[in-house]
């Protein structure tokens, strides 16, 4: 059986999502319940996001605890100015800027240091039943992968984990990082190119 093999391909351009439009409106909606003091858009934002957030946090804390905790903060600095709360475009990106923006300020005053712990499974496409030295193979892959990811320069790294791990878009991630959508692209197509350049030995013929 053939070992599954990670994506790395761009995703297609195309027109506008009107599914993620939707999303969009339905977030702002929220937002809006929220600044009116509405517990349960509160709650709902939090049951959305809260888990896919500390992830993300992960990514520059090396602490389960602490992921948590710098997430619970940034709910909580939300709820305490709810009235003055004002998302203007995505609640995503403004939800994991304000996660990183929190990582950069302890950064800075606690000293910590960033440990990018690649675990990118799901990045591979994962079949029923696989025998043992499959197993063993793909296990392998994702080593390699998560080894190559770690050794992306910073910003790349933050690109292709943001789109592959968070599902962002690249406007959500241009805003999430404070950069242009045609950076992001610029970003993500030198970490796809270094990727597989380094995971060549493991690509099927």
């Amino acid at each position: 059986m053939r070992a599954s093999w990670v994506r790395l391909h761009s995703p297609a351009s195309g027109a506008p999502d009107p599914l993620a439009a939707a999303v969009v409106a339905q977030d702002l909606e929220l937002v809006r319940r929220v600044r009116l003091g509405d517990e349960a858009a509160f709650e709902q934002i939090f049951r959305t996001y809260y888990v896919r957030l500390v992830s993300f946090a992960r990514t520059g804390i090396d602490s389960q605890d602490l992921a948590e905790e710098t997430v619970q903060e940034v709910f909580l600095h939300i709820w305490m100015r709810r009235e003055s709360w004002v998302v203007e475009r995505s609640l995503a990106a403004y939800m994991f800027r304000a996660v990183r923006n929190r990582i950069s300020n302890a950064r800075r005053s606690l000293k910590l240091e960033t440990c990018y712990n690649a675990d990118i499974a799901r990045e591979t496409d994962g079949g029923p039943d696989v025998p043992c030295d499959g197993r063993l193979r793909e296990a392998e892959i994702e080593a390699a992968l998560a080894k190559a990811v770690a050794l992306l320069s910073e910003r790349a790294r933050q690109v292709f984990l943001l789109s592959r791990r968070q599902h962002l878009t690249y406007a959500e991630i241009a805003e999430v990082l404070g950069i242009g959508v045609k950076t992001v692209e610029m970003h993500m197509a030198r970490a796809l190119s270094q990727l597989r350049l380094a995971l060549s030995e493991w690509r099927q013929p």
